[in-house]
């Protein structure tokens, strides 16, 4: 019996609220304001989710590739890698560069062009 006392207090505490007017008022686009933003935070996590999978494919790719010509071509290894260590600022640099283009290309002008769409 207290459970079910409970339960017709709760209710008659639901329908009082439900009779008066609430102290506050949403504005008519409220929904759609909250809809937008949420799916900006969607669009955004979805575009650097896919920018991070790219990378590491990207990255994975390169290593497969240093890892097999380290063990087909050992004797040449030296020679890379004097090549590498005497270019480094240009190799990160380029690199660099690339990322910067690559993020931009797969987030930025993606989640602008899909805010733009939003805002028509």
């Amino acid at each position: 019996m207290p459970k079910d006392e409970k339960y017709i207090h709760a209710g008659r505490f639901l329908d009082e609220g439900l009779k008066h007017e609430p102290d506050f008022f949403l504005p008519d686009d409220f929904a759609d304001k909250i809809a937008l933003k949420i799916e900006k935070r969607l669009a955004w996590s979805q575009y650097l989710k896919e920018f991070i999978i790219y990378f590491g494919v990207i990255a994975a790719i390169i290593v497969v590739a240093l890892a097999i010509i380290f063990f087909f071509d050992a004797e040449s290894w030296a020679n890379l890698v004097n090549i590498f260590v005497s270019n480094i600022n240009t190799i990160m640099g380029v690199g660099l560069i690339i990322l910067f283009v690559f993020f931009t290309d797969k987030v930025l002008l993606r989640y602008f062009s899909h805010k733009a769409k939003l805002l028509q």
